[in-house]
């Protein structure tokens, strides 16, 4: 479960990091123009990214997180081809085995099988 956003902590992290950023490339021989260049898409980053946290609405994630799908039929319970069609989520994949023909069902079930053993 996702934790509300805590603006504080973030930008305590964020000047920490930042500050052990700038170090090591002024350390490395980076211009201070280029260092305060730096800075600045950083902190645009920062801000935009804390603007996204904030909005997150917390309370949707719960919700989602405690739904259920309800019981899908496996594909690795079929054991005849007519069960593997039936068993296609996809209506429009389904229905274009079933208009492909018997030898293409075949062929595509076999696929499957195979794919699923190894």
């Amino acid at each position: 479960m996702a934790k509300p956003y805590n603006h504080r902590r973030a930008e305590n992290e964020y000047v920490k990091w930042k500050q052990k950023d700038e170090k090591f490339m002024i350390m490395n021989g980076m211009p201070k123009e280029k260092v305060k260049i730096m800075r600045d898409f950083d902190r645009k980053q920062f801000n935009s990214n804390r603007r996204y946290e904030e909005k997150i609405d917390f309370d949707s994630e719960k919700i989602i997180s405690k739904a259920q799908q309800s019981e899908v039929f496996s594909l690795n319970d079929s054991s005849s081809l007519e069960d593997f069609i039936n068993s296609i989520s996809s209506i429009a994949f389904a229905e274009a085995l079933k208009e492909l023909g018997f030898e293409v069902q075949i062929i595509v079930f076999l696929m499957y099988w195979y794919y699923v053993k190894i």
